[in-house]
């Protein structure tokens, strides 16, 4: 751009970051080789230039969560990525009921990290740290899950009503658009993904007058009685058709149905995964799940790192009103027909 323009590499660099010291008629020729070159800055090249390494702290929920489960097993493979751009990652965890203890850590975290990643339930105590840790400048971007509309920076995820509604339209072409009971359990309620899936999913049925009834499960016990939940509805409610459950229930559940074999093959299931393990594809290839939508927890960190480091190359978080843009994933349906090559191999290493 600079030989395009006729100046120096250092005249052009004054201009790009607006800098003194060029006279105007040559601060004009290296904007007018800008816009016919269509050139952009590249944040990664000026930081390897500077030898500056920015450091991101993910923020997430430990006791069994699947996003930590996640982000624990892809975590070398993003921090060898990341390495390459110059970030280097830290992984922080906490309860995820205990609010203290996130503010604890989100404080902590913003002292020695550029930038924060953070998965959290959305809940008033949480959008009052968030937001308190924004309005004191420190860059924070919610990965998988929102956490208010006005608090961090910007949202790396899935458009989870839109999942819900293709889930629950998914199952009308599985079940023939048959009338009943549509069972659907979601762990970790407080998650603002998990009420925008049940409102998708309740909004797709009312839309298309399909004859169902959707039925949340949930239990006071937590996650892990998930699939007793399923078995004692399906024994006492004859007319369910299909079930919408998460990856991490669906081996248990299929446990269970395999010992009763009075209520296996009765229903159609859809799980949705964050994570792809060769149970999964085992179920898929052998039928006991019609589909399997697949949102890549690997994805969402690694785009989540590349636009927070651009976001603070180009001080966005500083601008007025600083809700910048969400960056919406689009997220994958598996049937055992299109199993890419990668998931197959998933079983195939069994």
């Amino acid at each position: 751009m600079a030989k395009f323009a006729g100046v120096s590499l250092a005249t052009a660099d004054r201009v790009i970051n607006n800098r003194t010291g060029v006279r105007e008629v040559t601060r004009k020729k290296v904007m007018d080789a800008i816009d016919q070159l269509g050139y952009e800055p590249d944040p990664l090249a000026a930081r390897l230039a500077r030898s500056k390494k920015q450091k991101f702290a993910f923020v997430v929920p430990s006791d069994g969560n699947l996003i930590f489960q996640s982000i624990e097993r892809c975590w070398s493979r993003l921090q060898a990525s990341s390495a390459y751009t110059r970030v280097s990652l830290d992984l922080v965890f906490y309860a995820i009921d205990d609010y203290e203890e996130l503010m604890q850590q989100l404080h902590q975290a913003s002292k020695r990290a550029d930038g924060i990643l953070l998965a959290a339930p959305d809940t008033e105590r949480s959008r009052q740290i968030v937001k308190g840790l924004t309005e004191q400048g420190i860059p924070i971007s919610c990965i998988f899950s929102q956490v208010g509309e006005k608090g961090a920076h910007r949202y790396i995820g899935y458009d989870h009503t839109k999942l819900g509604r293709t889930a629950a339209h998914f199952l009308r072409l599985l079940t023939n658009g048959q009338n009943g009971q549509i069972l659907t359990h979601t762990a970790f309620q407080g998650m603002a993904a998990a009420q925008e899936r049940l409102r998708g999913q309740q909004a797709y049925i009312n839309e298309h007058d399909w004859p169902v009834d959707l039925v949340h499960m949930t239990s006071s016990a937590g996650e892990s009685r998930a699939s007793e939940l399923f078995i004692e509805h399906l024994e006492q409610n004859e007319d369910v058709i299909g079930m919408i459950c998460m990856g991490h229930e669906i081996a248990d559940l299929l446990a269970a149905l395999r010992e009763r074999p009075d209520l296996n093959g009765r229903h159609k299931i859809i799980s949705v995964v964050i994570d792809m393990d060769r149970h999964i594809v085992e179920a898929l290839q052998e039928g006991h799940i019609d589909a399997v939508f697949f949102l890549d927890a690997g994805k969402v960190a690694k785009h989540a790192v590349r636009l927070l480091s651009d976001d603070i190359e180009k001080r966005r978080h500083r601008q007025e009103g600083s809700i910048l843009p969400p960056q919406i994933l689009d997220f994958s349906i598996f049937v055992k027909d299109n199993l890419p090559q990668w998931a197959l191999s998933l079983a195939a290493e069994a």
